[in-house]
């Protein structure tokens, strides 16, 4: 039942069928008064009535058939997880006043599921979302997470990646990760970090 999704997710569906109601009371409304005037009331009913079809069944066809609003396949999973420990042995009172685990790991490790076409940038997104943690950007650069941002914890702070324990030397948003990586967020609070 490959419909089904679609039916469940026809916002912009509803959307359209709410202005296709719209375009057809407006098509009614003038197609009576033009025929009225003629003294035609039935013709102008049945002309009113075959535009509401034509519009409905365009929409019915479209909500089903006519787009496809599903989301990339699924080609496996990856691991995701968010750690902030360096910022908690920063300390300062910013730190402290976010409230972290005691640990400083904001998401343990969780599998997502990774889609066609997915970087390391929007496995982050989705996971987010998926696990209630909120994300600031500046530009395609993430900048915050969960209010923990870059340069609170000194000039050299801020969030970087990690897949399979190997850091990319591009954007996550051009990092394309492959079924069964490990993607591991961290806050650094130095270059040093890196040795």
């Amino acid at each position: 039942m490959e419909w089904f999704p679609r039916v469940l997710s026809v916002t912009a569906g509803v959307q359209v069928g709410l202005a296709a109601v719209l375009f057809a009371a407006v098509a009614l409304a003038a197609l009576t008064v033009v025929f009225a005037v003629r003294g035609r009331r039935k013709r102008a009913v049945a002309a009113g009535v075959a535009v509401a079809l034509l519009c409905g069944g365009t929409v019915a066809w479209w909500a089903f058939f006519g787009r496809d609003s599903t989301e990339p396949p699924v080609v496996g999973s990856v691991t995701v997880s968010v750690d902030a420990s360096a910022a908690l042995a920063y300390g300062g009172d910013a730190v402290e006043a976010l409230e972290f685990p005691a640990d400083g790991r904001l998401l343990a490790a969780v599998e997502v599921p990774l889609r066609e076409g997915d970087s390391v940038l929007s496995v982050l997104r989705r996971t987010a979302e998926q696990e209630g943690l909120l994300l600031a950007f500046d530009g395609g650069y993430l900048v915050g997470i969960d209010g923990l941002t870059a340069f609170l914890c000194g000039d050299e702070s801020g969030w970087t990646f990690a897949v399979n324990g190997e850091q990319p030397t591009a954007s996550a948003a051009d990092i394309f990760p492959s079924p069964g990586d490990r993607i591991v967020w961290t806050y650094i609070t130095s270059y040093d970090f890196f040795g």
